[in-house]
């Protein structure tokens, strides 16, 4: 007898990439790329008072760029708050069903017993449930054989550190962005009194 495997959904598309995986792909490349000029900006902003003539233009472009992320953090805030809202036991259960029941080869001792035990240490970390569907979808797609309970909750925390390194950067964002707009205005301020012309950012090529 043949078994056929339903690779559509019923509008005969492919099915898309889970929407918590392309967030996270998406929040962890913001991150990337934030965190050079936010750096920047703070080492700027917290070694002097004023900037040089020569800094001016560089920290322009680096304050418009900061503002451009702040507002796409901004516009993520809802998604940022369901995604670390805390796993619910019926969350917990539902993504350890599929991670287990994925697994066609098995590869652990008694289900059972293994799934009960997967589902209280889970339980007991206390995950964001956007880590934990992340997580899964990871583990589900990468390993060959059923994960050890601790490579689960490793990856938990895998993602939950992205989490927090987005929360991290979207609450310091606004104050870092001030401050640098602040010595900005400072030091175009300086050197109108002193009659030097402020110079203006370079265009993009």
């Amino acid at each position: 007898m043949s078994h056929s495997i339903t690779l559509t959904g019923g509008d005969g598309k492919l099915p898309k990439k889970p929407y918590i995986d392309v967030l996270f792909e998406r929040v962890s490349g913001m991150l990337d790329t934030v965190t050079g000029p936010y750096n920047a900006a703070g080492e700027w902003c917290l070694v002097s008072s004023h900037l040089s003539k020569s800094q001016l233009p560089k920290a322009k472009e680096t304050l418009a760029f900061l503002v451009e992320a702040n507002e796409t953090f901004s516009f993520l805030r809802p998604q940022y708050e369901e995604a670390t809202r805390p796993a619910t036991v019926e969350d917990i259960k539902s993504e350890m069903q599929v991670l287990i029941g994925s697994r066609a080869n098995g590869g652990v001792g008694d289900v059972r017993i293994f799934g009960r035990m997967l589902g209280e240490d889970v339980g007991a970390a206390q995950p964001p449930v956007g880590a934990l569907e992340k997580a899964c979808n990871t583990l589900r797609r990468t390993h060959v054989h059923m994960p050890a309970i601790a490579e689960v909750l490793g990856q938990i925390r895998v993602e939950q550190k992205m989490l927090e390194a987005w929360g991290y950067m979207a609450s310091k964002l606004p104050e870092r962005i001030e401050r640098l707009r602040d010595l900005i205005e400072k030091t175009e301020a300086d050197l109108a009194r002193s009659g030097d012309r402020v110079p203006l950012p370079e265009a993009a090529e």
